[in-house]
């Protein structure tokens, strides 16, 4: 039985702290497979600085790349590339394992996947000396498995895979659908998405409220200031779902009014990554159209999928959190309203079968955590208010700006590539010179005078950089300075007409 060691445990841990990414492996033969994961590591004859803490000769394996990928509910993916040098064409296979042992059991024990193992810290090594089945004693019985969960409950304890869960769409219209698109030969790349989804499994997880999450939003509520009552509000909510049976995080729509760069939307991308929830942003200032949310008909030449559809079935859970960014910029005309799709949307049970236009098939959509920014709500639709729960955000005070400033720093400094770059914390000087700008500006010339202190290599007594008042003025400077890129002339010294 494969053993994880504490090298692998210590490089799951830093990739979950990297962040997931959305991950596309193109199979040669089948549907290609999306996911969201985080890089444990890899190995590749093309990259031979990966595979150099390994002893083996790769050379006997076709694979010329391995990697692993760790998935937000903990199982992990395995995926494995093959290039044909002589016909110049990539193959790629993957596999979704609940653990270390099955990802030893997917790769085998060949020279290449040994190298993975080394990479990893994955001991893969058989145990000669470990007891035979009659030295373990009798096998469990039934009840013992139950006993344990109790145990672990007991604890707060909980498994990745014991999560409630609900279907993302209804089996039997899915496979009407697909037999649909296989009798009539057309829109395959339709057909591959909806089989992906049935191959994947339409039971998927709900992220649930947690105990811990309670000291994590009022550390979010110190950071920022000027949306405490929403932070607030989502720490009730937490506190009513930890009550619940099944424990599930849920929240009633809600919208943040407010100026632009008050920090609305760094709060709501904060939020979902201490939820531990996909985060989806849809830019509504550049949507004309509902088809951009529920998706448009496929008799159209540039039909697809809308964005409700495409986040609810790549996602990890069925509860992600939906930004839709400066809602009040909608427009179009009158009849593709963009709110229209929304009306449904935000209520429950109207959500729980919504319907795509392109894919022709509905999906639940009700445990959608839903949230809106705008800067004003003169344009936005009564019927859309009613179904939002409105907060008035105002800028941050002078005293308040402080703590944004340092957290804001906070966020750019401890990046994994810049960890131990800069100094831990900014100088008061420094700190008071940010801090009258907004938000938003802030996060830009900060980062603009991180690289001016390091351009500078104003480094402390401990040799990490240190970000002076100097290359903040700079910045700013810089920043508002007009700069005048082309011809130009001064109009008086233009020649007068004759």
């Amino acid at each position: 039985m494969a053993v994880a060691t504490p090298k692998f445990d210590e490089l799951v841990r830093r990739a979950r702290a990297n962040g997931f990414a959305r991950v596309v492996v193109r199979q040669r033969n089948g549907a290609d497979r999306k996911f969201y994961g985080a890089l444990v590591g890899e190995v590749g004859r093309d990259k031979p600085g990966r595979c150099s803490e390994s002893p083996f000769d790769l050379d006997e394996d076709r694979w010329t790349c391995l990697r692993l990928y760790v998935l937000r509910s903990g199982r992990f993916a395995v995926v494995k590339e093959e290039v044909d040098i002589a016909r110049l064409r990539l193959r790629c296979e993957s596999e979704v394992l609940d653990d270390v042992d099955a990802v030893v059991k997917c790769l085998g024990q060949s020279e290449f996947a040994k190298a993975l193992y080394a990479v990893l810290g994955i001991d893969a090594a058989q145990d000669l000396d470990a007891a035979t089945d009659e030295e373990r004693g009798p096998s469990p019985t039934a009840e013992e498995p139950v006993k344990a969960a109790t145990a672990r409950e007991a604890m707060g304890i909980k498994d990745a895979d014991s999560r409630p869960g609900v279907t993302l769409c209804d089996e039997t219209e899915l496979d009407r659908r697909l037999q649909k698109l296989r009798l009539g030969r057309e829109n395959e790349r339709m057909r591959l998405v909806l089989e992906a989804i049935k191959e994947r499994g339409l039971m998927r997880p709900l992220a649930q409220a947690r105990p811990e999450l309670m000291n994590t939003l009022a550390t979010l509520g110190a950071r920022f200031p000027n949306l405490a009552e929403v932070v607030e509000f989502v720490c009730r909510q937490v506190k009513l779902c930890l009550r619940t049976r099944r424990q599930v995080l849920r929240l009633p729509p809600a919208l943040l009014v407010g100026a632009p760069g008050t920090g609305k939307t760094r709060l709501l991308k904060e939020l979902a990554r201490i939820l531990g929830v996909d985060f989806a942003m849809i830019d509504c200032g550049v949507l004309t159209a509902n088809f951009v949310l529920a998706g448009n008909d496929p008799a159209w030449s540039n039909g697809k999928a809308g964005a409700i559809f495409e986040t609810l079935a790549e996602g990890a859970t069925l509860n992600p959190l939906i930004l839709l960014d400066e809602i009040d910029k909608l427009g179009g005309e009158r009849r593709y309203d963009p709110y229209g799709p929304l009306h449904g949307l935000l209520e429950r049970h109207s959500a729980r079968r919504f319907t795509d236009e392109y894919m022709k098939i509905a999906v639940d959509a009700s445990r959608v955590l839903w949230f809106a920014t705008a800067n004003k709500t003169d344009a936005i639709p009564t019927s859309i208010l009613s179904r939002l729960k409105r907060f008035d955000v105002r800028p941050p005070s002078a005293a308040e700006m402080a703590a944004v400033v340092r957290s804001v720093y906070a966020d750019l400094a401890g990046d994994e590539e810049l960890a131990g770059v800069f100094a831990p914390e900014l100088p008061s000087e420094t700190v008071a010179a940010l801090s009258t700008m907004t938000p938003r500006e802030v996060g830009e010339a900060l980062f603009d005078a991180m690289t001016r202190a390091s351009w500078d290599d104003a480094a402390g007594e401990d040799g990490r950089l240190i970000v002076l008042p100097s290359h903040v003025r700079a910045a700013t400077t810089r920043r508002t300075e007009r700069r005048v890129i082309g011809f130009t002339a001064d109009r008086k010294s233009l020649p007068k007409a004759a």
